[in-house]
């Protein structure tokens, strides 16, 4: 929706509907929101599911792990603006040339 909202169509909305908006405090976090496009989630999820079930990681992220690419290099990567975000930035690129 936040695409498609950006993208200059009229869809009625408000920001409580997206990552980062936190209904206790009624507010919304603008750096929250964008650690969830670039993938930040993604990581720490890598990072509990390691270490909570590592069976359970191994089925999740198989393809990951078959490129050698880890919980921390994810989170360093996207810390550094790296490669996770500029994956991430192509493809909106290419979502809105399209």
């Amino acid at each position: 929706m936040k695409g498609a909202a950006d993208g200059g169509i009229d869809i009625p909305h408000s920001t409580k509907r997206f990552p980062g908006y936190d209904s206790e405090s009624r507010e919304f976090s603008a750096a929250v929101h964008r650690q969830h496009i670039f993938g930040q989630h993604v990581a720490d999820y890598m990072k509990n599911l390691m270490e909570e079930d590592e069976e359970a990681y191994k089925r999740q992220f198989s393809r990951f792990s078959k490129l050698g690419i880890t919980p921390d290099e994810v989170s360093a990567r996207i810390t550094l603006m790296g490669t996770l975000e500029s994956i991430y930035t192509k493809a909106h690129a290419a979502i809105r040339a399209d």
